[in-house]
């Protein structure tokens, strides 16, 4: 087990500063990546995830992470105590949603609160993207583990370790919910929760904007990857007739 629970011989990962910004680079070898990934997914198309910087090599795939300005999840439930921990679940099981959007699945998603970042200024989750990603949480686990973290920081959160724990009893005793399943889950126990009302998306009118904004990106995303399946047609066409 390796930082940020990345695992294997392909992989390693380190935490450096370049410029005076923070970065992560991850260092893939052996590690394939389709023409929609690398187009679409890594050139930072997805506004949930990281941003990414790559570079490309005949055997290895260099990634660097910029986290300049954000903080880790875990780091934001131990330090501020007017943290809404329910809005903050609730927010990261939208960015996985969204994720699916552009179809990038679950597992390529590093969930785990060391790894989950928060973006101050933007109010807005980030989510680490790691292709070929050997999954060691679950989305559920991955809120299991948050759900861990905030009872072990005590009564910071306005005597609320009790929802916590009666929200995780909730979703611990099956493990084949949807997304929207742990959603509405996660919603009620807002609703009902004695938190501070502090929402991660600053008010309904801008979360609208997010929303029609998002929809926007996927017709778009949807067009370019029916462009990227005829390219790829064209140029086996292509390739066939050269060999043939």
């Amino acid at each position: 087990m390796s930082l940020y629970g990345l695992k294997g011989k392909d992989k390693s990962v380190s935490k450096f500063v370049s410029g005076g910004e923070q970065r992560i680079h991850v260092c893939l070898e052996n590690t394939g990546i389709g023409l929609y990934s690398k187009e679409v997914i890594l050139a930072n198309k997805c506004g949930t995830l990281l941003e990414m910087r790559t570079v490309y090599s005949r055997n290895k795939i260099d990634i660097y992470y910029l986290t300049d300005g954000l903080e880790t999840v875990s780091d934001v439930i131990e330090m501020r105590e007017d943290f809404n921990i329910f809005i903050c679940i609730t927010e990261i099981l939208h960015a996985v949603k969204n994720c699916e959007h552009y179809l990038i699945r679950t597992d390529e998603l590093v969930l785990n609160s060391e790894s989950i970042y928060y973006d101050q200024d933007e109010r807005k989750i980030r989510l680490m993207y790691m292709p070929g990603n050997d999954r060691t949480l679950s989305v559920r686990e991955a809120i299991i583990e948050i759900v861990d973290r905030s009872i072990s920081c005590g009564g910071i959160y306005n005597g609320n370790s009790e929802k916590l724990i009666n929200y995780k009893k909730d979703i611990f005793h099956k493990n084949n919910y949807s997304i929207d399943d742990l959603l509405r889950i996660t919603e009620e126990a807002a609703r009902y929760s004695d938190e501070m009302p502090v929402t991660l998306i600053k008010d309904e009118t801008e979360k609208e904007t997010v929303l029609k904004e998002e929809e926007s990106t996927i017709w778009n995303l949807q067009y370019e990857k029916e462009n990227l399946i005829d390219l790829g047609a064209r140029l086996k066409n292509m390739i066939t007739k050269l060999v043939s």
